[in-house]
C-alpha cells in the first residue's frame, strides 16, 4: 500500500508523478510522525523520525497541554487553523 501522498496523487489524473524521483524521496525524508497516547491518567508522547529513529517523553505528564508544551520544545509544530497562510475555498 501507497503512502498518503501517492494515494491523492493517484486519485488526480493530471498530477505530476513523483515516485521514484529525488524530490519525492527528498520529501519523504524529512516527515516525522508524532504521536500523543493517554495511559491510565497520564499522557506521553512519542516521535518517529525520517530515519525510523523511534522516541518517546521520558516523563508522563498529568494534562495534554503539559505533553503538548514538552512535545512543543522537543520539535513538535502546533498547526493553527487561524494561522493558515494558503487561501481557503469559500
Amino acid at each position: 500500500m501507497g503512502s498518503a501522498l501517492d494515494r491523492l496523487l493517484a486519485r488526480l489524473p493530471d498530477a505530476p508523478r513523483l515516485q521514484g524521483s529525488k524530490e519525492h524521496s527528498r520529501l519523504r525524508e524529512k516527515r516525522s510522525h508524532w504521536d500523543f497516547t493517554a495511559t491510565g491518567n497520564d499522557w506521553m508522547w512519542g516521535l518517529q523520525c525520517h530515519d525510523g529513529a523511534k522516541i518517546t517523553s521520558s516523563l508522563r505528564f498529568s494534562t495534554l497541554k503539559a505533553c503538548v508544551d514538552s512535545a512543543m520544545f522537543h520539535g513538535y509544530v502546533l498547526w493553527h487553523p487561524d494561522r493558515e497562510r494558503r487561501a481557503r475555498g469559500k
